[in-house]
Formats: structure tokens, sequence, C-alpha cells
């Protein structure tokens, strides 16, 4: 291992923001090892482990290590010694998709079964997003999805996209590889969009989208199909809105999560 490498970096929060500071951290290839936590259990261990299967590939060698904290402040052992934390988490999220009352940069999700929070990759606003799954008789993917937004950008058009991982490796891992690029979504494998507009470009009908009001509030609730997913697949999701399908200069993005066909 090369002497100029050294140091140990932790980031707190494994979501969009958070793993893809830790996986461009040890892209830099300068630290001994950085440290990724998260207090969604299992998240951060399997999110480390794919960055470290990659590291032949990308050619790096600093060391991913992945650790699930609690509440209780059990797990946090993992990052003493740091030489720097970096702290992507905004709110305490808690099992179920959560949220801390108490805190102003965050907007509780729509109900539903499966849910996130939406947070801006530029622009402004804060959100929340919910999949709720439908029993069909034909036993596949059903379900009735709800975005809601607030402090976004005023009487603006945001669309409604998803990069779901159904039929790949690490599909419900947790990780999001399709939305990050990471293997096994990187370009070196079959070609597929990161991003996809509901409904999906071969469906009849108008492009999903909410519009805002002049405070910069906004909701929709829809229903969407996939026949193709039997009922029973489980598949990470990452969600996002955009004022742009070509090319967005607002978006706010979910954090990843896991969804199961009902």
């Amino acid at each position: 291992m090369s002497s100029a490498r050294k140091g140990k970096v932790s980031v707190v929060g494994a979501g969009f923001y958070g793993s893809t500071t830790a996986l461009r951290l040890a892209e830099y290839d300068i630290f001994e090892s950085v440290v990724l936590t998260d207090i969604v259990d299992g998240k951060p261990e399997g999110i480390a482990l794919d960055i470290n299967q990659s590291r032949p590939i990308e050619a790096f060698e600093t060391t991913l290590i992945g650790q699930t904290t609690t509440a209780d402040g059990d797990g946090y052992g993992a990052i003493e010694g740091s030489d720097v934390v970096v702290i992507t988490a905004v709110a305490t999220v808690l099992a179920g998709c959560g949220h801390n009352p108490a805190s102003s940069d965050v907007l509780p999700p729509p109900d539903g079964t499966f849910q996130a929070l939406l947070s801006p990759v530029s622009g402004s606003g804060v959100g929340g997003v919910s999949v709720t799954p439908q029993a069909l008789t034909s036993r596949t993917f059903d379900a009735i999805i709800r975005v809601r937004v607030q402090r976004a950008r005023a009487n603006a058009t945001y669309f409604v996209q998803r990069a779901p991982e159904v039929g790949r490796a690490n599909g419900a891992d947790g990780a999001c590889q399709r939305a990050l690029g990471q293997t096994p979504w990187s370009p070196s494998d079959p070609p597929a969009p990161a991003f996809v507009t509901f409904p999906m470009p071969t469906s009849p009908g108008p492009l999903t989208a909410l519009t805002t009001l002049a405070d910069g509030s906004g909701s929709i609730e829809f229903e969407f199909a996939a026949p193709t997913i039997p009922a029973g697949t489980s598949f990470d999701v990452m969600f996002r809105l955009v004022d742009d399908v070509a090319a967005p200069t607002a978006e706010l993005r979910s954090t990843c999560f896991t969804v199961t066909a009902k």
C-alpha cells in the first residue's frame, strides 16, 4: 500500500449525498479508509461491499467500511479516530422512513407503504414520495404513487422520474447503483437510462408532472402498473423531480429505498 495513502474519513448518512461522497473519497485513493454509517440496518454495509468490489476495476485501494448505527449511539465507535467527519444526514430518519418533526429541512413523505424523503440537488425545495403496491389478480406490480413538495420553485412544472433496479444483480441491496451509475449499472453494462419519466415512453398519455403553486408547494397522486414485474419482487428505486427532462435546472432527488410488489 502506498505510503501516500493515509488517514481516515467518516461519512454519516448513506443516502444519495452520503454514498456518492464516500465513493468519491475512495476513488481519490489518498485515504487509508473511508467509513460510511447509516441508521438503516445493513444499508451502509451493502454500499461498502459494492464499492470495495469495484476497487480492482476502478484502480483504487482505499478500504470502505460500512457500519449501521442506532439512535442510542451504537455503532458510532467505527468513526473513532477519524481525521475528518462529513455529515450528510439532514434529519433523524427512523425505521419505516419516519422523520424528525422538529426539523424544518424535511417534509414528511405522503402516507404509503414505502416512503422516502426528497431533497434538492439543484434549486430549492423539500418533499417526500411514497409507493403503495396494490394486490392484483394478475399478481403483477401495480402501485399508488404519491409525491409532494414545499418551498420548490414557484409556479413550476416538475416531471416525476424513477430509476428502478429490476432484473440485475444487487437489485435490492439498498444502494441504487442505477441512479448513481455504479456497477452493475455502469457504462460497460447493457445500456439503460438512469431515470425514466412516468409513464414509460412506450405508454400512451402525457408525461406525469406536478405544478407548484405560488408558494412553491405541490402534490400529485397517480397509479402506475408494470405487468413485467411479478408479485413478490423486491427492487431498489430512487425518484427525482426535474423541471426539464432533457436539461434540468432544478432537481429534487429521493433517498434510495426498496419496494416489494404485492
